[in-house]
């Protein structure tokens, strides 16, 4: 049975591993970094000895915990409890019938229903106004003197993929989780048809997808 977390020597590890070792980024953003046991794992031990930095979101709180007690320990992990981006910025409710019209055979039908998928994003858009962090990602860039990302890994709410996209573009690399899900099935597509950005690395077999973007711009 496949581990529901990334791993250092599965396809999206190995490739998260060497982006780190070929590009050499500074400063990296991981959206949704859960309890830090999957893709924080893998950059973690990617970036032992370098100077980047890892800048973790997690909103949840009991998730956010765990993920600040497993990283204490590494100076370069900077783990902020927040939501990504703020409620004006998460898909519209309709859009999720209209992906599941456009999409009908896919597996998330088949794990929840549709009342458990608007729960779901009902429970978020309540949530973030609680946050104190309401614009993690702005709030980082701000604290941080943060322009540009060096490299961004989306895999955070599945409500808010896009508007996440747009508050990191301009980054060297976009790594977009669960291509062939809602969550960054526009935000994949996006980039796709973007002159600014090259497609160099995809799995659509993996999960529901991933893909690695490179800024034509830089280097």
């Amino acid at each position: 049975m496949r581990s529901p977390d990334v791993l250092i020597n599965d396809s999206l590890g190995v490739v998260l591993t060497e982006l780190i070792q070929v590009y050499k980024p500074i400063h990296i953003l991981e959206i949704g970094s859960a309890e830090g046991h999957g893709s924080t794992k893998v950059i973690t031990e990617a970036i032992k000895g370098t100077d980047c930095n890892l800048y973790c979101i997690e909103m949840d709180k009991v998730r956010f915990d765990h993920l600040r007690a497993k990283m204490q320990p590494l100076s370069n992990v900077f783990p902020y409890h927040a939501a990504s981006i703020d409620v004006d910025g998460m898909m519209e409710r309709d859009y999720i019938e209209k992906f599941k019209s456009a999409h009908p055979d896919h597996t998330l039908w088949k794990v929840m229903t549709m009342a458990e998928i608007y729960l779901w994003y009902d429970n978020s858009v309540r949530q973030i106004p609680s946050m104190e962090i309401k614009n993690g990602i702005d709030h980082i860039k701000n604290l941080h003197g943060i322009e540009f990302f060096d490299m961004v890994f989306i895999d955070g709410s599945p409500f808010t993929g896009y508007s996440e996209l747009k508050s990191v573009y301009g980054a060297d690399l976009i790594v977009l989780d669960d291509t062939m899900d809602i969550k960054c099935y526009d935000a994949f597509r996006f980039l796709l048809n973007d002159p600014g950005y090259t497609l160099i690395e995809r799995d659509d077999s993996y999960r529901t997808g991933y893909a690695v973007f490179k800024n034509n711009e830089r280097p």
